[in-house]
């Protein structure tokens, strides 16, 4: 939940693009090379996380962004609603909702966002 919110204010700060697939699966997120993001007194307490988060996104391939993205809602929900919420759950979940995926990939993102603190 952290991330996808995270990943919003980015957008709306001109770090990212987020659309919606053409499929109607999922979001297209894309990063913009030039942010128009200028940091205001509102924002500053939360100027470290950003930009340690968009050092960690920047240069990520926007299948990766969806990835990452999947995988920390489908682990937010999991906990949310106390079910299993380790790698081979979160993954098959994953799996369910973008089948372009594959499960190791899923693993990987979620180890991921737990070494940084995202899940």
């Amino acid at each position: 939940e952290e991330l996808w919110s995270d990943l919003w204010i980015l957008e709306d700060w001109g770090y990212l693009d987020i659309i919606n697939a053409p499929d109607g699966y999922g979001y297209i997120i894309t990063a913009k090379k030039k942010p128009a993001w200028q940091v205001s007194k509102r924002v500053s307490k939360s100027k470290q996380s950003i930009k340690e988060l968009w050092e960690f996104l920047k240069d990520k391939p926007s299948r990766d962004l969806e990835l990452y993205a999947t995988t920390h809602f489908v682990f937010s929900d999991l906990k949310g609603k106390e079910r299993p919420s380790d790698e081979e759950s979160v993954a098959e979940k994953v799996i369910a909702l973008k089948p372009h995926f594959r499960p190791e990939d899923a693993e990987q993102a979620l180890r991921t966002l737990q070494e940084k603190g995202y899940c």
